[in-house]
C-alpha cells in the first residue's frame, strides 16, 4: 500500500480481457459457482469494495472498462448497461468514483473474453459506443469516456492477425456509423508476445535483444500509428496508453529484472516528448511485468544482477 501511495497521485485500472465477460454478484451472499448465461467471470461487492478501497487509500484515480458479452445484449445485439449500472450505483454507494473507462477491453480482438457473437462488427461497436456514450452521460456525468482502447496494430513486426488471432482494425471501427466519439484516443502497446504464447518467431522477444535500439523503437512506430488515427477521426484529443509492459500474456521473465528498466524508461521519456499525456503499466503487482512482486510486496527490477 505505502510503495502504491508512493506513485501518487495516479490512475489505477482494473481491466483486461477478463473484464469483457464480467459478471457483478450485487449482494453480499457467498460467491455463486457459476457464471450466468451470456458471461464468464465473476465480481463480487466484496472484491470491488477492495479495489475502490485501495485507491481511495493511495490517492488514486479508478479506470476500468465493462461488460460486453452476450449476458449485456438486446435483441439486436446492442449493448445494454444493465451490468456498468450495477457497477457504477454500488461504486458510489460506497464513495468510490469512476473516474475514467473503455467500454470495450481491446475491441481490435473482440471474441478474446469468451461469450460473444463471432460476426461482431465496426459498425456493432459504433451501436455499442452510441449506447455507452448515452448511458455514461446520464448515469456517471464526470466520467472520462476512453476508447477506442485497440491494440495490436502499426508495427511492422507483431500483429494480431501473425498470431493468428481474428482482427477488427480501428478504421473499421471508428469510420461506422454512428461515428464513435470519445473524450480521450486510446490505445494499447506490446512490442512483443511473452513466451506464455509463443518462445520463437517474429512476434516474441528474447533478453540478449533487451538493449537492441529496434526492441526499444517500436513503442515509437505504433505511437505514430495510434496518433494518426486521433488525428484522423478524433484531432485534437488527447492520446493514452492505457495498457503497456514489456510482453502481452504476463511478460517474459526478464521483464521482472532490472534489464527491463531500459525499455520501460526509454517508453516513457520518449512518449512523453510525443505528448501521450497517460502511460498506463500492466501491472501493479501480478504475473512477470509487475512493478512490485506479487509474493514479497517489494519493488522489482531495483539494482542490476551481479
Amino acid at each position: 500500500m505505502n510503495l502504491a501511495k508512493g506513485l501518487a497521485p495516479a490512475y489505477v485500472r482494473v481491466s483486461g480481457t477478463w473484464a469483457n465477460a464480467i459478471y457483478f454478484q450485487d449482494n453480499d451472499e457467498p460467491q455463486i459457482t457459476k457464471a450466468p448465461a451470456g458471461f464468464v467471470n465473476i465480481l463480487t461487492r466484496k472484491q470491488w469494495k477492495g479495489v475502490i478501497d485501495f485507491v481511495k487509500a493511495t490517492n488514486g484515480k479508478l479506470v476500468t472498462s465493462f461488460a460486453v458479452s452476450n449476458g449485456v445484449r438486446d435483441a439486436q445485439g446492442v449493448w445494454t448497461p444493465k451490468e456498468a449500472q450495477k457497477i457504477a450505483a454500488y461504486t458510489k454507494s460506497v464513495g468510490g468514483e469512476i473516474s475514467a473507462a473503455e467500454l470495450f477491453n481491446e475491441p481490435t480482438m473482440p471474441t478474446a473474453g469468451g461469450e460473444m457473437n463471432k460476426n461482431y462488427d465496426g459498425t456493432s461497436f459504433a451501436k455499442d459506443i452510441a449506447a455507452f456514450t448515452a448511458w455514461s452521460k446520464t448515469s456517471v456525468p464526470n466520467m472520462l469516456r476512453l476508447g477506442p482502447g485497440s491494440v495490436g496494430e502499426g508495427s511492422p513486426t507483431m500483429s494480431l492477425q501473425g498470431m493468428g488471432m481474428s482482427m477488427l482494425p480501428t478504421d473499421s471501427m471508428m469510420s461506422a456509423e454512428p461515428k464513435p466519439v470519445f473524450d480521450v484516443f486510446s490505445y494499447h502497446f506490446y512490442g512483443a508476445a511473452s513466451m506464455r504464447m509463443m518462445r520463437s518467431g517474429p512476434f516474441s522477444t528474447k533478453a540478449e535483444n533487451a538493449l537492441d535500439e529496434s526492441w526499444l523503437r517500436k513503442t515509437d512506430t505504433v505511437a505514430a500509428y495510434y496518433a494518426g488515427l486521433r488525428d484522423k477521426y478524433m484531432p485534437g484529443k488527447p492520446l493514452w496508453i492505457t495498457e503497456t509492459a514489456e510482453a502481452a500474456a504476463g511478460g517474459n521473465p526478464y521483464s521482472a529484472t532490472y534489464l527491463d528498466c531500459f525499455r520501460y524508461l526509454y517508453q516513457l521519456g520518449s512518449l512523453a516528448k510525443k505528448d501521450v499525456k497517460v502511460i498506463m503499466h500492466n501491472t501493479l503487482a501480478a504475473s512477470e511485468y509487475s512493478l512490485i512482486d506479487q509474493d514479497t510486496h517489494l519493488p522489482k527490477s531495483v539494482i542490476p544482477p551481479s
